[in-house]
């Protein structure tokens, strides 16, 4: 018998999940003046926005992981296992797949036209290049074009993934009679600085992973984010473990601020090297801010505003279209005579316009509803 505790509702989660989405718009929005490769890069760079990319890229995507595991909890206290399979492939794989073959293309399409690798109008692309292999990246012209995780959008593939590997741990977790258990793990989880150890399994798959050269996305090697999910998971679980975010939160808070700097100033003065520790901390960094967070989510997040019924329903699809859309809007301004600063005002700007124009049309058209992960909803509701 699966557990069915009855939890009130998070909703530090719904503000947090928003949060990050935000934060995600703003960092693709700077992509195109840091210093590393992208689809699409502005001539000049900036040293503001590749920071702040570099600072986010600690935690935002972990971060996101945590929230699905959080919701996860949740979500398998009121749904059977099946139809909590059904739901995440509906609400994930069904916009990634209308992604693929869409909106993500124009990412690939751009990509090579800005990197000199393609001339030509978009359907000619679409029709004849698109297809003919896996896209690898901007700086891998001599690959295919068809772009199969759709950038960004890799997040719901592996969100789907691992909430297929995982399901039956989760429910197995779940059951009451495991409640007891959990409960000794929350306690021990409470003792000064042992919410830290957490970071261990995390090195230990990104030490294995990365020589093997599997994909890196946000920071991370990808199969490190099953283990942040599972945490997600455990970490709403029971009081025991709320009670170790709330102990660890401010200490978590001050270790990330201080090695926030210190990784910083090795990152981009290289006047010493961290190394062979410099991975570890860079994990603990990463962890340490993900606990600040949610720590602080719940100390001032946890109230309800009647606007918030409207931001859940659209935050998904705003993350799904803000890379394709950030992109093209970046391929009329760079050319601009401006500012990296003036540009990347008007790139978000008018992106946040356009993004937020599609949704107010698709939020209306229950076909399209269901093709971006929304929910279907009676006409009179929409």
């Amino acid at each position: 018998m699966e557990n069915t505790i009855k939890r009130e509702r998070s909703y530090e989660l719904d503000w947090l999940r928003i949060i990050a989405t935000i934060l995600i718009f703003f960092f693709h929005s700077a992509r195109a003046f840091n210093y590393g490769d992208w689809e699409i890069k502005n001539e000049e760079k900036d040293l503001g926005l590749s920071l702040l990319i570099y600072y986010i890229d600690f935690w935002v995507i972990p971060l996101f992981f945590i929230i699905a595991g959080m919701g996860t909890f949740y979500a398998l206290g009121v749904r059977k296992g099946n139809e909590y399979a059904k739901e995440r492939f509906k609400r994930l794989m069904i916009p990634l797949i209308v992604g693929m073959f869409t909106h993500a293309a124009l990412q690939v399409y751009i990509a090579r036209v800005t990197h000199g690798d393609f001339q030509g109008s978009f359907i000619e692309f679409y029709l004849y290049h698109y297809f003919n292999g896996v896209y690898m990246g901007p700086s891998n012209p001599e690959t295919g074009n068809f772009n199969l995780f759709g950038g960004h959008m890799w997040y719901l593939f592996f969100l789907f993934f691992y909430s297929l590997i995982l399901l039956k741990l989760f429910q197995y977790l779940r059951k009451e009679e495991n409640s007891e258990k959990l409960e000794k793990w929350g306690t021990f989880f409470k003792k000064p600085g042992a919410l830290y150890l957490l970071v261990i399994p995390i090195f230990i798959v990104e030490e294995v992973t990365t020589p093997l050269g599997l994909p890196e996305q946000g920071g991370y090697q990808v199969f490190t984010y099953i283990v942040i999910f599972l945490y997600g998971f455990l970490l709403v679980s029971n009081d025991e473990f709320r009670q170790a975010i709330e102990r660890h939160g401010i200490p978590s808070l001050i270790i990330a601020i201080v090695l926030t700097i210190i990784l910083g100033i090795e990152e981009w003065t290289g006047i010493y090297s961290l190394e062979p520790l410099s991975g570890l901390l860079g994990n603990l960094c990463g962890w340490c801010w993900v606990i600040a967070v949610i720590y602080l989510g719940r100390k001032f997040l946890y109230f309800y505003h009647k606007s918030l019924k409207f931001l859940n329903d659209i935050v998904l699809p705003f993350y799904i279209l803000h890379q394709s859309v950030i992109i093209v809007v970046a391929f009329y301004v760079l050319g601009l005579d401006l500012t990296t600063t003036v540009k990347y005002l008007i790139i978000c700007s008018v992106s946040f316009v356009i993004i937020m124009g599609l949704i107010l049309i698709i939020r209306k058209v229950n076909v399209l509803r269901f093709l971006f992960g929304m929910r279907i909803k009676k006409k009179e509701n929409i």
